[in-house]
């Protein structure tokens, strides 16, 4: 019987031990970088731009991101972002996203901020239109306003067509009166507003997380247009940029923040950096891929100080990933000791029925040894 005892004994602690080191190889790390955005954290207009699964677009900036340093959708990066986003609806797409989620990332994305100037002159252009089909009409213009590459194309060719010039001068001050000015203006003050909101948001549940900021641009600086819509887009863009970067001072809202202000960033380079060329407002590949370069390289630093272990350098190392490109977190890193040095669930239950089983068979002898004792004194 005692044979029988060890033996089992000795196969519950092997099983526990498998099950242990099993369990120690697949943690695997967790939540690591959250995308909130607009069009151009999808890769909208990209060549490979697909709205039902985001991870295709190769050349957009958060797949160059997840690529180079071997993150998962959906496991360890998740982008929310979605085409037409502004400020106040990204602040909204914040606060419906899981509370652990947020709280659990190293990293979050937020760009955000062409929509509120995009939408707001829209709408003006759109009532105005509304009030001046006639006018419209007479000179054969057409504003599609329920598709943006539509309204982004009508819009810039018509301002170009040197033939409707009459009638872009008189349909601008039907778009630059007062009530319109003043729309414009509150551009800003409301679009700060927001990013703060969601920044007080994110670390009111916890998170520490490294939020970047990116900002909105402006291409049509380059083209030959000189009038009051584009001088007050320029002025609106620019004191939004402003602002944002400005945060990064403020300490209410400057842990860990970071503004990546693309406004200074694609002055001078817009024929590269974006589609404008061809009527299109959003980034080029090269854009995008200048978006990762600046990301990565306002992380590095706080990259650069992370704990990492031999065995996963010399993974980096085989794999042809560079240190200063991999996106981890020293809290990730503890966290994973804690759990690889903690029993689970699983573990403990096998251990509590095997402390069972020894018991039980422990009794089991001691009564079989009664049993016989009695047996042989009769």
């Amino acid at each position: 019987m005692k044979k029988i005892i060890c033996f089992t004994i000795m196969l519950i602690t092997i099983i526990s031990m498998v099950t242990l080191n099993a369990e120690a190889e697949t943690v695997k790390p967790e939540k690591r970088i959250i995308v909130f955005g607009d069009s151009i954290s999808t890769g909208y207009a990209l060549e490979d731009y697909d709205p039902s699964d985001l991870s295709v677009a190769n050349d957009c900036f958060v797949n160059i991101i997840a690529k180079e340093n071997g993150l998962e959708y959906n496991k360890d990066i998740y982008n929310f972002s979605v085409v037409g986003k502004d400020s106040k609806s990204t602040l909204k797409s914040v606060k419906n996203t899981d509370k652990e989620l947020i709280r659990d990332s190293d990293v979050i994305i937020i760009s955000t901020g062409g929509n509120d100037v995009i939408d707001t002159y829209g709408q003006v252009m759109s009532d105005a239109a509304e009030n001046e089909k006639e006018l419209l009409a007479e000179n054969g213009v057409t504003f599609d306003f329920h598709d943006l590459r539509s309204l982004e194309n009508s819009v810039i060719s018509t301002v170009l067509d040197p033939a409707k010039l009459s009638f872009v001068n008189k349909f601008i001050d039907v778009c630059t009166d007062e009530n319109a000015m003043k729309r414009y203006n509150g551009i800003p003050e409301k679009y700060t507003e927001n990013i703060k909101e969601t920044i007080s948001y994110i670390r009111s549940t916890g998170s520490a997380a490294d939020i970047v900021l990116i900002t909105p641009y402006n291409p049509m600086k380059m083209l030959p247009i000189n009038n009051k819509i584009f001088d007050s887009i320029s002025s609106v863009i620019s004191r939004m940029c402003s602002n944002a970067v400005e945060l990064e001072n403020n300490k209410t809202y400057n842990e860990n923040l970071h503004v990546i202000n693309l406004l200074s960033e694609f002055d001078n380079r817009y024929a590269e950096l974006t589609n404008i060329t061809s009527f299109d407002i959003h980034p080029s590949s090269k854009g995008h891929k200048l978006i990762s370069e600046l990301i990565i390289a306002e992380l590095s630093d706080k990259i650069a100080e992370e704990t990492i272990s031999p065995e996963i350098t010399e993974q980096n190392s085989n794999t042809s990933v560079s240190d200063n490109h991999q996106i981890t977190s020293s809290n990730k890193n503890d966290d994973s000791k804690d759990k690889n040095s903690s029993f689970s669930p699983t573990v403990t239950y096998i251990l509590f029925a095997a402390a069972l089983m020894c018991c039980a068979l422990v009794i089991a002898d001691f009564i079989i040894k009664r049993i016989r004792a009695k047996k042989s004194g009769k």
